[in-house]
C-alpha cells in the first residue's frame, strides 16, 4: 500500500552538531519513530507536515538519550503513548543515566515511565517489532512487511556502519547476530537513526565492517 514515511530532520533545523539529535520518522497513519532531543521541535515539525493530530504512538528504537530526550514532553503535548522494548522500559522507569547515556551527554534528564512494553514479534501501528540487541540490549527494528521497509534505529546506519557497541549493555557479537537476522528480510529501504534513509545493502557493509574490525 506504500504508506508514506516523513523524514523529520532535526539536525538541519534548530539543533547544532554539538547537540546531536537522532533522526526521527513519521510512519503514516499514526506512528512516530523516536523523538530526538526536543519534544517541542518534534511537535513543530509534525504540525508543519499536518500529521500531529493523527499521532497515536511514539515508538522508541532504544533508550539512548539522543533518541528519547523529547519523548516525555511530546507525550504531554499530544497524548500519544510511548512504547519501548521491555529492557528499556525499566531503564526509563528507574532512571538509569548510564544505560540511557544521558550521563554521557551531561544531561539532567527527567526520566519517565513509558506506556507500552514491547517484545520481539509484537505489532504496533502496523509495524512488527524485531529485537536487535548489540548497540544496546533494548534495541529494536520496526518492519513494515507490506512496503518492505525497516526502521533500524542505531543497529545500522545508511552509510554502512553499525551502531557502536562499547556503551553499557552493548555487545559486538549480539550486534553481528542482529545484523545477520535483519539481512534475511525482504527489504527495499531502510530508515536509520543517524544519516537518514538508505538502502538495505548498508546491512551487508555493516557486517563486513564488524567482521573486519573485531573478528
Amino acid at each position: 500500500m506504500n504508506k508514506d514515511v516523513i523524514f523529520l530532520n532535526m539536525i538541519s533545523r534548530d539543533l547544532c552538531i554539538k547537540n546531536p539529535s537522532s533522526d526521527i520518522y513519521y510512519n503514516k497513519p499514526d506512528v512516530l519513530i523516536d523523538t530526538g532531543l526536543d519534544g517541542n521541535l518534534a511537535l513543530r515539525l509534525l504540525k508543519e507536515t499536518n500529521v500531529e493530530s493523527d499521532l497515536k504512538y511514539i515508538v522508541l528504537t532504544h533508550s539512548h538519550y539522543d533518541h528519547i530526550g523529547g519523548a516525555k514532553k511530546l507525550r504531554e503535548l499530544t497524548g500519544a503513548e510511548i512504547a519501548i522494548h521491555k529492557n528499556g522500559y525499566q531503564s526509563l522507569k528507574e532512571g538509569d543515566g548510564q544505560k540511557t547515556a544521558s550521563s554521557l551527554f551531561g544531561a539532567d534528564f527527567d526520566f519517565f515511565e513509558p506506556d507500552i512494553s514491547l517484545e520481539d514479534g509484537d505489532e504496533i501501528g502496523g509495524l512488527k517489532v524485531i529485537h536487535t540487541p548489540g548497540h544496546t540490549d533494548d534495541s529494536i527494528c520496526l518492519l513494515d512487511r507490506e512496503d518492505k521497509k525497516l526502521f533500524t534505529g542505531d543497529t545500522v546506519f545508511s552509510n554502512g556502519r553499525p551502531g557502536r557497541s562499547d556503551l553499557k549493555t552493548g555487545d559486538t557479537n549480539q550486534l553481528i547476530d542482529s545484523l545477520n537476522r535483519i539481512k534475511q528480510l525482504d527489504l527495499e529501504k531502510i530508515y536509520t537513526g543517524h544519516g537518514g534513509p538508505g538502502k538495505p545493502e548498508a546491512i551487508d557493509r555493516a557486517l563486513n565492517f564488524l567482521k573486519t574490525s573485531y573478528i
